[in-house]
C-alpha cells in the first residue's frame, strides 16, 4: 500500500470507500443459484439487489456512529449537521468484480480528515470501518450451514453510512483521493 505525505497534495478530505462488500473470499456466498455478501451480523446480502441500488446511495450522510434505537426514538430518528455529520458519500459505484458497492466518501470535518490520513499513513486504517443503518427490504431467510439467515433484497430508505469501530458488512477505507492529477489525468494516490 503507497504512503502519502501532505506533500503529495493528499487532504485525507476525499476517500474511496467501500459501503458493503465481502471482506474475506468466505463472506461472499452462493445459495442455489444466488450470490450473496454474508456480514458479520449474521444477514445475507443480495448481490444483485446491492447492484441495483447503486442510485439510492448517491448524496447519503455519514455520521460518527450509529444512533441506538432509544437514541432514535428520542431525537426521532433526526441527526446534528453541526455535531455529528461528518460528511456524504458521492459517485456510488457498483463492482462487480470484487462484489462491492464503492463510493467516494467527501469528508468535511476538518479534524477527523487529519485524523483519518494520519491513520492511513500510519497503515492503521482499518482498524475502523463503515456500517450502514437502512430501512431493508426482507427477502425471508435462508439456510446457511445449518442456521437460518435474514436476506436482504434492497433498501425502502438507506439512512446512513456511518463511522464505527466494527463494521459488520465489509464497510472500509479503500484508498485516500490525492488532490493533485498525473499526466494522464487520473487521480493519484
Amino acid at each position: 500500500e503507497a504512503k502519502l505525505s501532505a506533500a503529495d497534495g493528499a487532504t485525507g478530505k476525499e476517500w474511496e470507500v467501500t459501503m458493503i462488500g465481502p471482506s474475506s473470499p468466505n463472506h461472499l456466498v452462493n445459495i442455489e443459484g444466488r450470490e450473496y455478501i454474508r456480514s458479520d451480523n449474521g444477514r445475507l446480502y443480495d448481490v444483485e439487489a446491492l447492484a441495483q441500488s447503486v442510485g439510492q446511495w448517491e448524496g447519503v450522510k455519514v455520521y460518527d456512529t450509529h444512533l441506538t434505537d432509544e437514541e432514535f426514538q428520542l431525537k426521532q430518528g433526526m441527526r446534528s449537521p453541526a455535531t455529528e455529520w461528518l460528511g456524504t458519500i458521492v459517485k456510488p459505484r457498483w463492482d462487480a468484480t470484487t462484489r462491492q458497492l464503492r463510493g467516494v466518501f467527501k469528508v468535511v470535518e476538518e479534524r477527523l480528515a487529519a485524523k483519518l490520513k494520519a491513520a492511513y499513513d500510519q497503515g492503521i486504517l482499518s482498524s475502523i470501518g463503515l456500517s450502514i443503518d437502512t430501512f431493508p427490504i426482507m427477502g425471508g431467510d435462508v439456510n446457511l450451514e445449518g442456521r437460518r439467515l435474514p436476506v436482504i433484497q434492497g433498501f425502502n430508505m438507506i439512512r446512513s453510512v456511518d463511522l464505527v469501530a466494527d463494521p459488520a458488512a465489509g464497510g472500509r477505507f479503500e484508498r485516500v483521493i490525492a488532490a493533485r492529477i498525473n499526466k494522464e489525468n487520473d487521480m493519484t494516490e
